[in-house]
């Protein structure tokens, strides 16, 4: 299996230069790569906020499961690090938020596979409607919502993307039209 680890930590560590960073991310069904990623930005330093837009499940069961993630650190880890980085530490380091418009985990609404085939044509990035897109409108959001000379970033933590899942499920409406 893939490892991406090592790749986020390397796009990571590019950005490390500029300060302001929001971090947009979603989160199918789990919380482990966005803990780590976010304890790894506090363990650096860095002035980040790591946002998940949750599609799988409620905040509560992500709360859960990121605080069980940190907890287990704190554990292995306690004597490893400085208390002023293990006080940033709380039970919750992600800034979970929900997708809107909410919808059951898998449902496409009206109008997703022509947004995300538009976002390609004038950007060259590729979405999916089930799982990216959620990612991509929340950064939308921040970036409207961002203080000057702050940047948004955008990233895939790994997993099981299946990024051309929908469109071989559906290939009429991702074929190229012209």
């Amino acid at each position: 299996m893939f490892n991406s680890e090592p790749f986020i930590a390397f796009g990571l560590w590019l950005f490390h230069v500029i300060a302001n960073r929001n971090l947009a991310f979603f989160s199918p069904q789990g919380s482990c790569q966005l803990t780590k990623l976010a304890l790894w930005h506090i363990i650096h330093g860095l002035p980040w906020r790591v946002t998940a837009v949750m599609l799988a499940d409620t905040l509560e069961w992500y709360r859960d499961h990121e605080k069980c993630l940190i907890s287990e650190f704190k554990r292995i880890f306690l004597s490893g690090f400085p208390d002023s980085i293990l006080d940033q530490l709380g039970d919750s380091i992600v800034n979970w938020v929900e997708r809107v418009p909410r919808r059951r985990f898998g449902k496409i609404l009206n109008g997703d596979i022509v947004l995300c085939r538009h976002i390609a044509k004038q950007t060259g990035i590729l979405l999916d409607p089930i799982y990216t897109l959620a990612a991509w409108e929340h950064s939308v959001l921040l970036s409207l919502e961002a203080e000057k000379d702050s940047d948004i970033v955008m990233l895939h933590t790994g997993g099981t993307l299946g990024l051309f899942g929908i469109a071989q499920r559906r290939p009429e409406e991702f074929l190229y039209a012209g």
